[in-house]
């Protein structure tokens, strides 16, 4: 993946869906580009309180940064120069 990492899941998910998975992630986005879009905010009464703590600790840190500045920031880890 030329600008990941993407969890591998994540990314055969929406390269790939199938019939159910199509139909579901077209109610919550759409693509542009390269860029995976929101049209509605997602229902986080199926998320728990400690998924939400997550992503909003990853959004402190990582929220600021651009995508190309993401990009630079990943590629530095080992786990992607590993592959």
């Amino acid at each position: 993946m030329r600008y990941g990492p993407v969890a591998q899941s994540t990314y055969s998910l929406i390269r790939t869906p199938s019939d159910f998975d199509a139909d579901y992630i077209d109610q919550y986005i759409t693509k542009d580009g390269y860029d995976i879009v929101l049209k509605q905010d997602p229902d986080l009464d199926y998320i728990a309180e400690a998924e939400k703590d997550t992503i909003d600790a990853v959004f402190e840190v990582f929220g600021k940064y651009t995508y190309q500045e993401l990009i630079e920031l990943t590629h530095q880890y080992k786990e992607w120069k590993k592959y």
